[in-house]
């Protein structure tokens, strides 16, 4: 006996909303070659985001400069300063 829905769905489960809410898709292509960039990276590097984030920080920030997104400070996407990114560690 199935306890799912259709497609495996819960039936009885409220979707939640994305964290940030809705934002539209890039119909018109105008963040493409960013995303691209990121894809390549990504592909490149054996699908480890860390080595890829300056591709995705560049991504996000053309969406927010082609009104795809909300424009915010890229700190709270966990971004941080370049110069502090090159700063050398402290540690051991």
């Amino acid at each position: 006996m199935s306890a799912g829905g259709a497609f495996g769905g819960n039936r009885g489960a409220r979707p939640v909303p994305p964290e940030k809410g809705v934002f539209p898709l890039d119909h018109m292509h105008l963040c493409d070659l960013e995303k691209k960039d990121y894809i390549n990276c990504l592909k490149f590097e054996g699908h480890k985001s860390e080595k890829c984030r300056h591709f995705s920080k560049k991504y996000l920030e053309c969406r927010m400069e082609k009104n795809l997104m909300a424009k915010q400070d890229m700190s709270e996407l966990g971004f941080r300063k370049v110069d502090e990114l090159q700063a050398p560690s402290l540690e051991g």
